[in-house]
């Protein structure tokens, strides 16, 4: 049953795809802040995103820094729905987007001399990567500034995929597996503002 359900579910996604439409179909350009919950760690920080006039992919891509930690993540969405709800104003329509995509995560911590083992100060690093799929939902605005619009969203992504972890080749891990397969999983957020010119 619960394969039926979903079968149908995606069946609709699929089949109201090409029914709304209300993204501009011009360049659309902005930057975002990404925040969340999950294991991968490059879902955080400052980012950029993009939408190529003849590509139907939202392209994102942020860098998280930190003290000791660099971070770089990658995502591309396929919008399947995308409706305005209503118009604010009567001329500033508010929607939401539903779609379906994929993301790529790479993430690196490095500490000096960390831990104590063996009798000596060890240093500590550690390397993640992974990717998957992710499936965003989000609201936004619309507002026209004479010939370009103006786009404030926010979004939501549940995201799974798998990972591979490095760890360094102290002595500290010499009782460990020095690489581990895990499954990689979040709800990345994103809070942005794009400009379609």
């Amino acid at each position: 049953m619960k394969k039926l359900i979903l079968c149908g579910t995606l069946a609709f996604l699929l089949s109201v795809s090409g029914a709304f439409a209300e993204h501009p179909k011009t360049l659309g350009i902005g930057v975002l802040g990404r925040f969340g919950y999950g294991v991968g760690e490059s879902f955080y920080g400052a980012g950029l995103s993009l939408k190529l006039p003849s590509v139907p992919i939202f392209w994102g891509a942020n860098i998280g820094l930190g003290d000791h930690f660099f971070g770089f993540g990658v995502t591309g969405d396929k919008y399947l729905i995308d409706q305005t709800l209503t118009e604010i104003g009567g001329s500033i329509p508010f929607g939401w987007y539903l779609g379906l995509g994929g993301y790529f995560d790479f993430a690196t911590w490095t500490w000096k001399n960390a831990s104590y083992y063996n009798g000596k100060w060890n240093d500590y690093s550690r390397t993640n990567v992974a990717f998957g799929v992710r499936l965003p939902i989000g609201i936004n605005l619309q507002i026209p500034i004479s010939t370009i619009k103006l786009e404030p969203f926010l979004e939501a992504a549940l995201s799974l995929g798998l990972g591979l972890r490095f760890y360094d080749n102290s002595p500290y891990w010499d009782d460990r597996d020095k690489s581990v397969l895990y499954l990689d999983w979040g709800i990345p957020a994103a809070l942005g503002v794009r400009l379609w010119i």
